[in-house]
């Protein structure tokens, strides 16, 4: 009786197995009918699309997709203040920034040029660009010229008459080309619309940053340390084994013109000077007073986002001050001259860079077209010209991987006249007035292509302020005539 009981219980077990692996198949069988088409994920290469160092020792394939990654990030954000914000406070520690070098727009270190084009991947072209050259203005020339001796003669009868006042020589040279702006914006604004439209401010403060490529990181970006308690809790990433560092940057102008179209191309990223050869630098960043600080990333070129004057026009560089001429009284000639190169460069540098973050590119996403603008550096009577191009923001990668330079052309240091004699001005140099004369003259214009064209097609910011006003609409209402009973 116990015997059959057991094979009774063996054989009940066996059955509802069986059945259970039946109904299994059964499922399993559904679900592969079902789930004929079922796709798979992509499988990643090694590099993400684009160009990328191959040196995995400068910077890891793993590092490539991080980057990658991050940039899509960026372009999934709808608005430009949404990606500003996001640059300035994920990915860097919220209470101490980002461990950065902070680089001095002004370098009084001699010798420094070269490694102020390391870093910024500036080539320096002496001359200027040919599109002035191509500027039929001679008669607006010719008709400016003697309105600007005047200014002149009568800067220099208020400077002799007021040089027991105190006035500092940077504020007399601040008013003199202060007036000579003006001067151009009131004569030739009629003809030149772009001059009466713009934004003209006073003693601006320009921030920008970026990524420099062969320059090494000491420590991580993020934030690590190591306690008594947990010694083994440190891991270094495949994100901090990266041969590029952080730099952070302030310059100051005193006098920023805006225009709400960019400047002409001055030259092509197709073309040979776009991939022009710059000076190469191996020395280590503190050599030339440019120290790693912990600091709060922060872009601004000049105005508040949103301002429909957007795009540099003109930037001038008051070199008539007293920190200036001490610093650099003991200097050689040539090495001031330098100096004031670097100086100018990096500012138009520094001013380009906020402006494309401005329009919704940043390191991560690099620009689609070159941004434009000039630049004087001057004390009222010599003047440095300057017309800078920036071609490209990846200066994290090698040259293999981004060739493109950006471009600085320059005049230097040219006198516009000598001296002030009996009402008249002396020694007055045509060339230079002329070339001073272009850099208001150019008109801005339209490129032909999307100057915003990593924000989505709906974003707000693709919108003019003034199309959210409604427009009026002018109602006639009828009112119905009374007629009184005059009897």
């Amino acid at each position: 009786m116990a015997a059959s009981m057991v094979v009774g219980r063996k054989l009940l077990k066996l059955s509802s197995t069986l059945v259970f692996r039946a109904q299994e198949a059964r499922l399993l069988s559904s679900q592969v009918s079902v789930q004929e088409d079922v796709k798979y994920p992509p499988i990643r290469g090694k590099y993400p699309p684009g160009e990328w160092p191959k040196n995995e020792e400068d910077m890891h394939p793993d590092v490539c997709w991080e980057w990658y990654d991050k940039g899509q990030e960026f372009r999934s954000l709808p608005t430009i203040q949404e990606r500003l914000d996001h640059m300035e406070s994920t990915y860097f520690d919220k209470d101490y920034g980002v461990h950065t070098y902070v680089y001095p727009s002004l370098n009084l270190s001699p010798n420094s040029l070269e490694f102020q084009q390391f870093v910024t991947k500036t080539a320096l072209i002496e001359g200027m660009p040919n599109v002035y050259n191509l500027l039929d203005v001679q008669k607006d020339i010719d008709y400016l010229t003697p309105l600007l001796k005047e200014k002149i003669v009568m800067n220099t009868t208020l400077m002799r008459r007021d040089k027991n006042n105190f006035i500092s020589k940077r504020e007399t040279s601040h008013e003199f080309i202060k007036d000579i702006m003006m001067m151009v914006i009131t004569c030739m604004g009629g003809k030149y619309r772009h001059l009466v439209e713009s934004s003209l401010n006073e003693q601006v403060d320009i921030h920008a940053h970026w990524n420099r490529y062969k320059v090494e990181r000491l420590l991580p970006q993020e934030k690590r340390y190591q306690t008594y308690w947990s010694p083994d809790k440190i891991t270094i990433k495949p994100s901090h084994s990266q041969y590029n560092h952080c730099f952070l940057s302030q310059g100051k102008a005193d006098l920023l013109l805006r225009t709400e179209l960019p400047l002409p191309e001055f030259v092509s990223m197709n073309d040979e000077l776009s991939t022009k050869e710059y000076p190469p630098f191996d020395y280590f960043p503190n050599q030339h007073r440019t120290r790693r600080q912990w600091k709060k990333l922060k872009v601004s070129p000049g105005h508040n986002f949103g301002d429909p004057n957007s795009f540099g026009y003109l930037a001038v560089l008051n070199s008539n001050d007293d920190k200036w001429l001490t610093n650099t009284r003991s200097y050689p000639r040539g090495v001031v001259h330098n100096m004031k190169r670097g100086w100018g460069m990096n500012n138009m540098f520094l001013w380009t860079v906020a402006q494309a973050h401005y329009q919704g590119f940043n390191s991560y996403n690099n620009i689609t077209y070159p941004f434009t603008s000039q630049g004087i550096i001057t004390d009222g009577k010599r003047y440095t010209f300057m017309a800078y191009q920036l071609n490209t923001l990846h200066l994290w990668k090698d040259d293999a991987a981004e060739p493109l330079v950006n471009l600085c052309w320059h005049k230097d240091n040219q006198k516009l006249y000598d001296t002030v004699e009996d009402g008249e001005v002396k020694g007055f140099n045509e060339e230079v007035c002329a070339q001073l004369l272009k850099f208001f003259l150019i008109r801005p214009a339209e490129r032909g292509y999307d100057l915003r064209p990593t924000l989505p097609e709906d974003s707000t910011d693709r919108i003019k302020k003034n199309a959210w006003i409604e427009d009026k609409v002018e109602i006639v209402e009828e009112v119905e005539e009374i007629v009184f009973d005059e009897s």
